[in-house]
């Protein structure tokens, strides 16, 4: 399952592990979703504006993601308006492009919000899309929580030195972020696989005996 947090609302929307995502994550955003107030979109609307460079069918499935997250989203927390290439996109305003590598996304509202969706794993992978979608309103992976250790051991010596130097699999304190007291979710679409970041095909994220599936 996936829990997004706007606001007011406690959302749950089924989901998927990914494979594809080299998402930023920086010091100041940790937890679950970010608990600086100034990172979420006011009155829950997000504009986006889809760059030229991508193909028609490409585009559709940027828009059909918007649609998912707008439609699963219960009292109306989220509303995704497209934002027309005539006009201007920078402010308030995600900007889906191709600039950077892989599939990636700024966490929460900013001046330079964008999702960069320039891998064709980015397309193909189910809801890698959704998952930089919901970085953007907020949330961060799911096994940077404060209290992951008590859920999963990361094997440090088995991680990837890109992933390591890109930050993507510490545990976070709670100053950084809030979990808003929700249960820690193995099958959150913004969950790592097991093997993900990993050296090789070896496995780098392990659950904890009492949570383990014979």
């Amino acid at each position: 399952m996936l829990r997004v947090f706007h606001f007011c609302c406690l959302i749950i929307i089924s989901g998927a592990q990914i494979i594809q995502d080299v998402g930023e994550i920086n010091y100041e955003e940790g937890a679950s979703f970010v608990s600086d107030q100034s990172l979420l979109w006011p009155g829950g609307i997000v504009r986006y504006q889809i760059q030229s460079s991508f193909s028609s069918s490409e585009k559709e499935k940027v828009r059909k993601a918007m649609d998912v997250l707008e439609s699963q989203l219960s009292q109306g927390c989220i509303e995704c308006n497209e934002v027309p290439s005539k006009y201007s996109c920078d402010y308030q305003c995600v900007n889906i492009n191709k600039d950077r590598q892989g599939c990636t996304a700024k966490i929460g509202m900013r001046e330079d919000s964008y999702i960069s969706l320039s891998a064709q794993e980015c397309f193909e992978e189910k809801g890698v899309i959704l998952h930089e979608l919901v970085h953007v309103i907020g949330a961060i992976h799911e096994q940077n929580r404060p209290d992951r250790n008590q859920y999963i051991d990361v094997l440090e010596e088995l991680v990837s030195d890109g992933i390591v130097s890109n930050d993507r699999l510490p545990k976070r304190s709670s100053l950084y972020g809030n979990t808003f007291k929700t249960v820690y979710d193995f099958f959150s679409i913004m969950h790592y696989p097991k093997g993900k970041g990993c050296i090789g095909k070896s496995e780098c994220i392990k659950v904890k005996e009492p949570y383990r599936k014979s």
